[in-house]
């Protein structure tokens, strides 16, 4: 599955990342693969906020400070 892969990838586990969407039916998969997801409203007006405040809050304070590992390459 692509976001457990992306995981993999990563290096970091499916179950402390946060996976955000904008689409339940084609991001749902992010939840099947043990990710914790947050899917934005749909239908907001170009400019209008959409939730990405409660995307830090969900990322908390050990979100904001972790770097993520460097994807092989």
């Amino acid at each position: 599955m692509l976001f457990g892969r992306a995981c993999r990838e990563l290096g970091v586990p499916a179950t402390e990342t946060l996976m955000v969407g904008d689409h339940p039916a084609k991001d749902g998969g992010a939840a099947g693969a043990g990710l914790r997801a947050y899917v934005l409203p749909a239908g907001a007006a170009p400019g209008a906020v959409r939730g990405l405040d409660a995307v830090l809050r969900l990322a908390g304070p050990a979100g904001a400070s972790r770097t993520p590992s460097t994807p092989p390459g």
